[in-house]
């Protein structure tokens, strides 16, 4: 499991690829938790569109991101997730606890509405 990652004006998007298991979370986790604290006031935004597989141990990087970003006042949402990770989300109910977008464009527009008000 790689990312890789842009920044934009409004956040930095990661992507994600290949698989996030138990055995390529913890190389995972330390390298956004870098990231993460190098973006000091960005928005984050996952695009998991290549992400084939992902299990507890991969939510809980999700959560934990979540964690780390909300103290600072900070947002994460995920975009172009694939029809297994989707229901992977709502069967575990992440898609109650994250912003959810079919798109990266329309992730980014939410971002910058939030920005606006």
């Amino acid at each position: 499991m790689e990312f890789s990652y842009k920044d934009e004006e409004t956040a930095i998007i990661i992507y994600v690829h290949g698989m996030l298991d138990l055995q390529r979370s913890a190389k995972i986790d330390s390298g956004l938790e870098q990231l993460v604290s190098s973006g000091q006031g960005r928005d984050f935004i996952l695009n998991l569109k290549d992400l084939e597989y992902s299990n507890s141990a991969g939510h809980g990087i999700f959560i934990n991101m979540l964690g780390i970003l909300s103290k600072s006042g900070r947002k994460l949402v995920f975009c172009n997730l694939n029809e297994q990770v989707r229901r992977v989300f709502e069967i575990v109910q992440l898609d109650e606890l994250f912003a959810i977008f079919d798109s990266e464009e329309e992730a980014l527009n939410y971002l910058k509405k939030l920005k606006d008000i």
